[in-house]
């Protein structure tokens, strides 16, 4: 794999651009997986409480040849442990999973605002306990919208360094990112090829970015509604960076390549011509 780029973030850490994600993977899979990720290149991996796996993710960095700083770990709070005692007590059970003395990012998976009468806000300030004690070393938030984001601006005293959210070519949420890219939050996208569903595979992915731009992951040709092209190149030029698991190609698959040459050839007109929406 080429060396992969990293991006500061708003408190100076550096964070891998890219990075493997090991949603829906089973626990069983996990350590074969990640162990196959590292030797690959990839120097992030992304787990969480609620996913299952955080022991396994630990045991395959344990047996890589790696020291412990040269993988780039995060993990989120569960949703069942917003109250600060048991956010707390969900932190500790992820170091120990993990097998590790801190992590390199925390988040909180869901803002929730419908429960734990909608105080996200002394969940996120427990966070901020977690990184003042250096065992986060950045803390961030997935899932929040712009009004969740104010809240935390307004009653805090640290500025989420990510928030992760779902953003790929069919959804843009350009509100979103550009709240992100105003206050130096690293945008982190989860699914950012839509679970390959546009293209036939079941693919789990994700992507984050720097505040302010984001990274190409799959190009296409047309404006977002083209019925014949799909997203627009306007969409694609707002670059966000990419983290998750990815399946092996079905034997005699075509490859994105030759799919895209095709459409493009479909897309043209008489005399090589595209059609009018490009």
């Amino acid at each position: 794999m080429t060396s992969i780029p990293d991006i500061t973030l708003n408190n100076g850490q550096a964070i891998p651009q890219f990075g493997f994600g090991v949603f829906q993977i089973q626990p069983n899979d996990t350590v074969a997986a990640v162990s196959t990720a590292l030797e690959a290149g990839y120097r992030h991996i992304d787990t969480a409480e609620m996913y299952g796996n955080e022991a396994e993710v630990g045991e395959a960095i344990a047996r890589s040849a790696l020291d412990r700083g040269e993988v780039f770990v995060t993990s989120k709070l569960s949703n069942d442990a917003h109250e600060p005692g048991e956010a707390r007590q969900a932190f500790d059970r992820t170091l120990k999973a993990l097998g590790t003395e801190y992590v390199d990012l925390f988040l909180i998976h869901w803002p929730l605002p419908a429960r734990y009468g909608g105080d996200f806000v002394q969940t996120w300030q427990t966070l901020e306990e977690f990184y003042r004690e250096g065992r986060a070393r950045s803390i961030g938030v997935s899932n929040f919208q712009p009004r969740h984001l104010r809240r935390l601006h307004s009653e805090s005293q640290i500025i989420p360094a990510v928030n992760q959210i779902e953003v790929h070519p069919y959804l843009t949420q350009d509100d979103v990112r550009a709240f992100c890219a105003e206050h130096q939050i690293a945008v982190e996208a989860w699914s950012p090829l839509a679970r390959g569903s546009r293209y036939g595979e079941s693919t789990s992915s994700y992507s984050v970015s720097a505040p302010g731009r984001a990274v190409v992951t799959r190009p296409a040709q047309c404006r977002p509604r083209c019925p014949r092209c799909g997203p627009s190149r306007r969409a694609l030029r707002s670059r966000v960076r990419a983290c998750g698991p990815s399946r092996p190609v079905r034997p005699g698959a075509r490859s994105a390549r030759t799919r895209s040459a095709r459409r493009s050839r479909r897309a043209r007109g008489p005399r090589g011509r595209r059609h009018r929406c490009c």
